[in-house]
């Protein structure tokens, strides 16, 4: 296919075009979780950086944790409680942080009806664009934004705390990773269909968002 035959389009109407796009998922905000839990369970790049991130960091904290104690630097009870109180702010505090991170991706990529809510019965939340067509690369960044800037932050904090603040921003930088695995799993699941341009869009109306790639036999 030549350059200039891909088409390129600026509204959900033109997506669909069922002679140019091909819909290869449509996905209910609701069943967020199972197709989360599917996409983990692939062996593909973007899913194994994830599983290599998270385990790294892990094993970081558990050699360091084990070094700081032999040396009797810190004590159990500051380690643990510390962590604990890490884990439990990334799992919760953090939330309004990570997702204003995808609501001012979507802003600077241009969309504006940005729309933030969630669930807490069924554990997940999301920052939408809503009826705004992006393509995979710009939606990616959306995406992993907020994993690279809380992470980013949180390494460089760790640089200019005290050794019990260390503890528990490790706890949040690491619970805020695993909890960025709905993020990965859409990027890996842009990954899978990358053979052809990708483009995506949520409709909150209907609380579903859509993934259309170009079709195959289109004229080169």
């Amino acid at each position: 296919m030549s350059r200039k035959s891909i088409p390129k389009p600026e509204s959900l109407e033109s997506l669909q075009n069922t002679e140019q796009f091909e819909l290869i998922a449509r996905l209910h905000h609701d069943d967020m979780a199972q197709f989360v839990l599917g996409e983990l369970g692939k062996s593909n790049l973007v899913i194994r950086i994830f599983y290599g991130i998270n385990i790294l960091g892990a094993v970081f904290a558990v050699l360091w944790g084990g070094w700081q104690l032999w040396t009797s630097r810190i004590g159990w009870g500051c380690l643990l409680g510390n962590v604990f109180l890490g884990l439990f702010l990334g799992s919760s505090a953090i939330i309004p942080f990570h997702e204003i991170l995808h609501g001012l991706g979507y802003w600077v990529a241009g969309a504006r009806k940005i729309r933030f809510g969630g669930s807490w019965r069924k554990m997940y939340w999301y920052a939408v664009a809503d009826e705004w067509v992006m393509r995979a690369i710009p939606y990616t960044i959306v995406a992993l934004l907020p994993f690279l800037v809380i992470t980013a932050g949180g390494i460089l904090a760790l640089f200019y705390v005290s050794l019990n603040y260390q503890w528990l921003v490790l706890g949040v930088i690491l619970m805020h990773a695993l909890n960025c695995a709905g993020d990965f799993a859409v990027v890996g699941f842009c990954w899978e269909h990358r053979g052809r341009p990708i483009f995506t869009y949520d409709q909150l109306s209907k609380h579903q968002s859509y993934f259309f790639k170009v079709r195959d036999n289109l004229p080169a």
